[in-house]
């Protein structure tokens, strides 16, 4: 996409037609001359000889079409309308903008204890710390593997699970606690994930302001010798699912069809067979509640951390205890994770054509 001062792209598009015409059609790129060099060379391209092409550029500010090609005719867009979310972010918020996910406490402390609240504000920050690198980029996979974000949709292949540690942001936000001085919290521990509304009209699953292991609980499931149940492991490993496994190993050469049931609240259960011989399967389910899923996991990293919390770590999250939206004062806060630039998250996106984190930047 061509950067271009003070216009926004309403529609690019190459695909297949689906519909008929609204209006006369321009066959033909109209525009300046140097955006219509530009994008005939890309049509041109025999990578997309059995495309066709819509476009239209209208200008942000007065409303003048800039460059059209096909403009009234119907298309199905498909994954190029995450430009308009990536763009929208991109433009309103800034390459540079990080994610900044604080920790506050509400109460006083004596002798290391905190008598009150521990919160935590969700920013949207897909990661968390998930896919961060040591050279500040973010990480993903692209073919000929597949991202993990693919795992849950059926197509097939080989998928991986980002490398990094899916409770690292936690994990950094609960060592700030400890270092403050806190050791015991005898309040409770509550996730403010009121930046908005969680949405779930998207086809593709509940939308958030937190994030944890991108909501995710990713299964890796081994074969074993025909006839044996497949070996799991799972992570992130919380007091909110335990996993269990029913999957088959058949004989190599046998179909791999491998899935995640919820029989009760809670509990997963990893169902199907998987030939053996062949290599380990990744398939993922989506959390109920992430607020929640959050709480639990900030909970134990409280813990691990050498912080004590009085409150059950297990059940919804508590976001009656939440103070006043806009209330938070800085002296109270005990740490923050600092994500990646925006720019990353719009580059992760992109290049694996993620459907979450797209209707993330839309929320």
């Amino acid at each position: 996409m061509m950067a271009m001062s003070s216009a926004a792209v309403t529609l690019v598009a190459a695909a297949g037609c689906s519909g008929a015409l609204a209006g006369p059609a321009n066959t033909s790129i109209t525009g300046p001359s140097n955006l219509t060099h530009a994008l005939s060379a890309i049509e041109n391209s025999p990578l997309y000889r059995h495309s066709d092409w819509g476009i239209s550029v209208v200008d942000e500010k007065g409303g003048q079409t800039v460059v059209a090609q096909n403009d009234q005719k119907m298309f199905d867009p498909g994954s190029t309308m995450k430009i308009y979310s990536i763009s929208t972010a991109l433009r309103l918020y800034g390459p540079n903008y990080r994610f900044r996910t604080p920790v506050y406490r509400e109460g006083t402390v004596a002798g290391g204890t905190l008598k009150g609240n521990l919160v935590l504000v969700a920013s949207g920050d897909m990661s968390l710390g998930l896919r961060e690198q040591r050279n500040g980029t973010l990480y993903y996979e692209s073919l000929p593997k597949l991202d993990q974000s693919y795992a849950d949709t059926g197509v097939p292949g080989h998928f991986v699970e980002p490398p990094g540690n899916p409770l690292a942001g936690l994990d950094q936000l609960a060592a700030r606690v400890r270092a403050s001085g806190i050791t015991r919290v005898s309040g409770n521990v509550v996730i403010d994930d009121r930046l908005f509304t969680p949405y779930n009209g998207f086809p593709d699953g509940l939308i958030a302001p937190i994030w944890v292991n991108e909501n995710l609980i990713d299964v890796i499931v081994t074969p074993r010798a025909a006839g044996q149940t497949a070996s799991i492991k799972w992570r992130p490993v919380t007091a909110s699912y335990t996993v269990t496994s029913q999957v088959r190993t058949v004989a190599a050469g046998k179909a791999t069809s491998v899935a995640i049931t919820e029989p009760r609240p809670g509990h997963l259960a990893v169902t199907g067979q998987i030939a053996a011989g062949t290599a380990p399967t990744l398939v993922v389910r989506e959390v109920d509640n992430p607020a929640a899923f959050a709480r639990t996991a900030f909970i134990q990293a409280l813990q691990k951390a050498g912080v004590t919390v009085t409150a059950t770590a297990t059940g919804p999250n508590p976001a009656a205890l939440l103070p006043p939206k806009g209330s938070y004062q800085k002296p109270d806060m005990l740490g923050e994770h600092v994500s990646a630039p925006l720019s990353q998250f719009a580059n992760l996106i992109l290049k694996t054509s993620y459907n979450r984190g797209a209707d993330l930047m839309t929320c």
